[in-house]
């Protein structure tokens, strides 16, 4: 009998070399070098808390400006509530969203592009508005 003996050529376990990797990752940044220089990130972060303090230090006119304008205009009040007709618009979205997804690649990278910028952007952005007056009553207004 013949028996046929195959050379094992081991591959190359993707596990282990990501293993390998993120520890000469990790070593790397805990070298003494490394750690008495100053991170650039922590420099990035204070900026980004004195920015973030000084705007919420500034006046905030929504809240006066809505209580003027229910003043001179008590009527605005009857137009607040849910629109019957946003959920089915908002399923109606996304089954459109959902078809261009399918369909559209179809035609090619130029024509998925065009449809992404003209028609999906805007589908996306009247969605996500009907959804969060739907959610909250955030002055969501009434089209009756």
């Amino acid at each position: 009998t013949h028996t046929h003996t195959q050379t094992h050529h081991p591959r190359p376990d993707f596990f282990a070399f990501f293993l390998k990797f993120w520890k000469k990752k990790k070593t790397m940044k805990t070298t003494d070098s490394a750690a008495a220089q100053p991170s650039k990130l922590a420099h990035i972060s204070v900026e980004k808390t004195a920015q973030i303090n000084k705007m919420n230090e500034m006046p905030r006119p929504h809240g006066a400006r809505r209580a003027a304008m229910l003043k001179d205009h008590p009527e605005i009040n009857s137009l607040r509530g849910t629109e019957p007709w946003s959920m089915p618009l908002i399923l109606l979205c996304v089954g459109v969203q959902l078809t261009m997804a399918v369909v559209v690649p179809q035609y090619g990278l130029l024509a998925s592009v065009l449809a992404v910028y003209l028609v999906g952007a805007v589908i996306s952005h009247a969605t996500w508005v009907m959804v969060r007056c739907r959610r909250g009553n955030g002055g969501a207004l009434s089209l009756s």
